[in-house]
């Protein structure tokens, strides 16, 4: 009658973007490449020591295909696409953004014990991103920010460049995670009283 067996995951890629402080990356990965043992990477990216252990490893170890590169910044080059794409290094990454669906189910996920929304502008490499903070602490007062984390999620996010003459003036995410390593500060907005 019916396959109770459990069906396999899809094998369809999953858009990502990844901001730098130069450029704006578009491609696809495929979801096997986001696995560590039975959990996908971003699960242990979500725990407290995960980072020391396998983050850069995690991602500079995916191969991105059908990659669109374009500057963000004063840059005097035009986009570019490649068949294959490889992140060298994390350095400068500002934010990882799914771009469908499935890679936002994942993201999501994985940081699902972060679910206090702050509202918070957060300045990172050239950029003012303005959004919701979303913390596993509902303190408002002393939230926990990425003191205890390498990457931490944001939503309804606008981004904005800061640089003049930039070619990315600004952008939505609906979800992303931001590189706390990349930061200059985040400024938690109070809530309005009503």
């Amino acid at each position: 009658m019916f396959n109770s067996k459990k069906q396999p995951t899809s094998r369809m890629p999953w858009a990502i973007q990844v901001l730098t402080t130069e450029y704006l990356i578009d491609g696809t990965v495929q979801p096997g490449s986001y696995m560590s043992g039975n959990s996908n990477v971003f699960e242990h990216l979500a725990k407290d020591d995960s980072w020391l252990q396998q983050g850069v490893v995690s991602f500079t170890a995916m191969t991105w295909t059908g990659v669109h590169v374009q500057p963000t910044g004063n840059l005097g080059m035009p986009a570019q696409t490649y068949p294959v794409w490889q992140l060298m290094s994390y350095d400068n990454v500002v934010a990882f953004i799914p771009n469908d669906d499935a890679s936002k189910e994942a993201f999501q996920d994985a940081f699902k014990n972060y679910k206090h929304p702050l509202s918070a502008d957060v300045f990172s490499g050239p950029y003012r991103i303005r959004g919701a903070f979303l913390s596993q602490s509902a303190n408002r007062l002393t939230p926990q920010l990425a003191t205890e984390n390498s990457l931490f999620p944001l939503q309804d996010a606008r981004i904005e460049s800061l640089l003049p003459g930039a070619s990315l003036k600004s952008m939505q995410a609906q979800w992303l995670l931001l590189n706390a390593f990349l930061l200059h500060g985040v400024g938690v907005n109070q809530p309005s009283q009503g």
